[in-house]
């Protein structure tokens, strides 16, 4: 299988330090490396305050990280497929999204990973998006699942301290600030949930 990630998903673990153990959490899921990207050059991110790239990042060290990771990871070129989800024009879709779910459509032995639940959903319910929900659904993976199996295999503790160190995504800021374990894990595990209910099919089991 191969992983498809999204620039979100890369993003925030990169700002939680924890991009070197979603590599080895891929491998141990069974996907083939090198895992795919996004074609970006230099890498970005579009956010409410603009546009972040790893040299606006206020620690050297997590941009080279990335870096290093991006470099050993080759694009998802796309076909046909990229060019007509373009042209359809969804808001809920941004480039690289696009690209991805392209990318899915052409190879069927692919995943993608993403934290954009808009898109997940438009992906769902947008009737022009039909052919591309039926050949992605059950193959998208919410960066809240990601986090909740780091969480198992690392320990909730060590999660907490990475997400309360970076506020990068207020959903996991407000989940992982609470009390215990069993109230992390009930409300991830109520999260994804929520997700699937909002956009049946979409989510792999």
């Amino acid at each position: 299988m191969e992983a498809l990630l999204d620039n979100d998903l890369l993003y925030k673990l990169t700002r939680y330090g924890l991009l070197h153990e979603f590599e080895r959490l891929l491998v141990i899921w069974g996907y083939d490396p090198p895992h795919k990207r996004i074609a970006s050059a230099p890498w970005s991110l579009r956010t409410v305050q603009g546009r972040i790239t790893p040299d606006r990042w206020p620690d050297p060290a997590e941009a080279e990280t990335l870096r290093q990771f991006l470099f050993a990871r080759s694009s998802a070129a796309t076909g046909a497929a990229a060019a007509t989800l373009t042209a359809l024009a969804v808001r809920a879709f941004d480039a690289g999204e696009v690209q991805l779910v392209a990318y899915a459509m052409e190879h069927p032995q692919s995943r993608i990973m993403t934290g954009d639940k808009r898109a997940i959903r438009a992906l769902c319910h947008e009737p022009a998006l039909a052919a591309a929900k039926a050949a992605v659904g059950g193959r998208i993976i919410h960066l809240n699942s990601v986090m909740h199996a780091l969480s198992r295999r690392l320990g909730w503790h060590r999660i907490a301290a990475a997400v309360a160190a970076a506020s990068v995504d207020h959903e996991l800021t407000a989940i992982y600030a609470l009390a215990n374990e069993n109230s992390i894990t009930a409300a991830l595990r109520a999260s994804i949930a929520a997700l699937e209910a909002e956009a049946p099919g979409m989510l792999a089991p």
